[in-house]
């Protein structure tokens, strides 16, 4: 990601996460399960950029409009030592 392409985030927030069953999934606004994926079992880093949040946190949308929280997830496998 370029500069310019991260200056359009309003925050990155980066942590390790341990992935112990490897069906994963995205918990939408209204608690349905969106994004299913899969992960190997193990240890990984993962970066959430975000949008939106600091204006829109509170407010609710409605399914037939556009999202106003917008995120970017890039995950990869924690580098052993």
């Amino acid at each position: 990601m370029t500069n310019t392409e991260r200056a359009a985030w309003e925050e990155m927030q980066e942590c390790t996460f341990s992935c112990e069953d490897p069906e994963m999934f995205l918990d939408g606004s209204t608690g349905e399960i969106i994004a299913p994926f899969t992960l190997p079992v193990g240890n990984y880093r993962i970066r959430v950029y975000v949008r939106g949040r600091d204006q829109w946190f509170d407010s609710y949308t409605a399914p037939d409009e556009e999202p106003r929280i917008h995120l970017e997830l890039h995950i990869w496998p924690e580098p052993e030592m």
